[in-house]
């Protein structure tokens, strides 16, 4: 294990990352695989969401610590603020009176990090900006007055995703739910023009949408609605839209293939906590197609219930169970299975409630609080050893 970001760590020596070749427009079809560059990280998807969000480069990591985007160089280690401004300190001597700061690195708050084709999408406060990955360049792409929940860009495209509801479902008379609605946006970012697409809206329902992934054809939305949960599913060969619903949770991606856990029957909202985890434990994960057709039952517990997936590798935290006091310090960890979902190992990751936030090819990335310090940390574990 090894630490990989940290707050207040101040580096010098920016990366220079590079472009690569031109690749096809969104139109193209690019197939049912992930394309570095091009797609969207599904296997960070949730970092912003439950914790500090990631992105990657051919050549850098990113993260957001302590209101700073930082990047680390995959080949030299070497850690530094995203600003290559002559002279910026990237500290507090670089804010201005109205609490914004000269220096590029500064988000304060950085919901997502998306990476394609040599720059940065950095949603921050209902604003998304596009930076060069090298942090040499930084400008508002969008700036709106609607609350933006979340953002993610695919394939040629910057999606977005927003809501008219800002109380909780029981807030609303019937009467008021009638012109109110949910929906995700989404822009080209080949050709800008600042035009929205609207990909879906439901009107008329209290709705949220906190987060989204894509692989391949295929775009996934989160939605948390008044009656049911459900899984929007938009192809982007016909642009047709289907559902995936009953899933408890958040959905992941291993070995083109999603994995999920059904929603249980006999879960009510008059049970209590202690009784609704004692039937998740006993609820496995679900392995299913890309459009969401079961293929089968695995071996991961909804106790675990916290998934991430790559090509040849998923996990699963416990981090519900732990927060729920059904855990001691020392049985907090995450479970690794192969590619056929069998069980390999459980490591301890001694991070008590802080976050998982997934994992690429190479490593994975949680969240750890020195009780020293109060030093909050990414941490990285090494898949190869």
């Amino acid at each position: 294990m090894k630490k990989l970001l940290s707050i207040g760590l101040v580096l010098s020596l920016l990366l220079a990352l590079l472009t690569g070749c031109q690749s096809p427009g969104p139109e193209q079809d690019l197939g049912d695989k992930f394309i570095l560059g091009e797609d969207n990280q599904y296997y960070f998807y949730l970092s912003g969401l439950l914790g500090e969000p990631i992105a990657e480069s051919e050549t850098g990591y990113y993260a957001s610590v302590d209101g700073y985007v930082y990047t680390r160089d995959k080949k030299t280690g070497e850690c530094t603020p995203l600003c290559n401004k002559p002279d910026c300190t990237h500290d507090d001597r670089e804010f201005l009176s109205d609490g914004t700061s000269n220096c590029n690195a500064y988000f304060g708050i950085a919901q997502q990090i998306s990476y394609y084709k040599g720059k940065l999408y950095v949603l921050s406060a209902n604003t998304v900006y596009e930076m060069d990955a090298s942090g040499s360049t930084r400008k508002k792409l969008i700036e709106s007055k609607e609350y933006i929940s979340a953002s993610m860009v695919h394939r040629g495209y910057l999606y977005l995703t927003f809501s008219d509801y800002h109380m909780a479902s029981e807030e609303y008379a019937e009467e008021e739910l009638k012109d109110l609605s949910y929906r995700i946006e989404r822009y080209r970012l080949n050709q800008w023009d600042g035009k929205p697409e609207v990909v879906y809206r439901k009107t008329g329902e209290w709705g949220q949408l906190h987060t989204m992934f894509a692989y391949g054809n295929r775009v996934y939305f989160d939605i948390t609605a008044a009656e049911t949960s459900r899984i929007m599913l938009y192809h982007l060969a016909d642009n047709s839209l289907s559902e995936i619903s009953g899933i408890s949770g958040y959905p992941c991606v291993v070995d083109g293939n999603l994995l999920y856990f059904e929603e249980p029957e006999e879960i009510n909202d008059d049970m209590e906590l202690e009784k609704i985890l004692e039937i998740q434990a006993k609820n496995m994960a679900v392995l299913a197609e890309l459009d969401g057709t079961p293929i089968g039952k695995t071996e991961i517990s909804q106790a675990y219930g916290w998934t991430f997936g790559r090509n040849d590798l998923a996990a699963g935290d416990n981090t519900v169970s732990f927060v729920s006091g059904l855990l001691e310090d020392d049985e907090r960890g995450v479970r690794f299975y192969d590619k056929d979902l069998n069980f390999i190992r459980e490591i301890k990751t001694e991070n008590k409630n802080m976050p998982s936030l997934g994992m690429n090819d190479d490593y994975f990335f949680y969240m750890k609080r020195l009780e020293e310090t109060d030093e909050v940390q990414i941490w990285a574990l090494d898949l190869h050893k």
